[in-house]
């Protein structure tokens, strides 16, 4: 028997109970939205909405993402490319295929709005210089 996991639907925002730390962004996505959207990285992926290179861009996004997104040296060490080169890679592997159900381009949508949102240089840390 095959068994198919689907990722969870969205949790419904509930207002925050504690006023959020100083310096924190509320727009870094928690754990819980990398969960789902890994979830949805490997869906794409099992339904050949996303290529194996694909898949490794949007992984590598999604994971860095509550982080402000991986510094141009981890980028580049891992796809050979600078940042910038990267998020173009990562908006050209979530482009809607003629070949995927459009249920697929909604996700797709969404889930690179969220990441490159969560890429932006006003939610990295910023390095001390000591």
């Amino acid at each position: 028997m095959h068994l198919t996991l689907v990722p969870p639907l969205p949790t419904p925002v509930v207002a925050q109970k504690s006023p959020v730390p100083i310096g924190r962004s509320t727009r870094a996505p928690d754990l819980d939205w990398v969960r789902r959207a890994l979830g949805w990285c490997d869906l794409l992926s099992r339904e050949n909405s996303l290529s194996g290179p694909d898949q490794m861009v949007v992984a590598f996004a999604i994971e860095w993402a509550p982080y402000g997104g991986a510094d141009a040296e981890s980028v580049f060490v891992k796809f050979g490319v600078q940042r910038n080169r990267f998020l173009h890679m990562l908006q050209a592997a979530m482009q809607p295929r003629s070949t995927e159900p459009h249920r697929y381009h909604r996700i797709k949508s969404d889930l690179c709005r969220d990441i490159i949102a969560a890429w932006q240089p006003s939610l990295r840390p910023r390095k001390s210089r000591a």
